[in-house]
């Protein structure tokens, strides 16, 4: 359960091993874990950033689509086939 629970908050298996103990075999300090959580609120951060961009292309395109729904090609998969 506590893998798993982890896992939900947004752990790699790898913080995970950390998580659960050291190469001493005792429990990780607050420092350690705080360590963790940093580099893990970073990585969603970066993540926000790049669903925020893809939100706006994909935003656009869809305009693009309303706009030429009559033409007899996408605009879009044109775009995408010329990258």
């Amino acid at each position: 359960m506590f893998i798993r629970a982890a896992q939900a908050i947004g752990f790699t298996l790898e913080d995970i091993k950390s998580l659960l103990a050291t190469e001493s075999g005792r429990t990780p300090t607050c420092g350690s874990v705080q360590n963790l959580i940093e580099t893990r609120l970073t990585d969603i951060e970066d993540k926000r950033k790049d669903l925020r961009h893809v939100r706006k292309v994909l935003t656009s395109a869809l305009q693009q689509c309303q706009q030429n729904q009559k033409s007899d090609r996408c605009h879009v998969v044109t775009e995408l086939q010329a990258k």
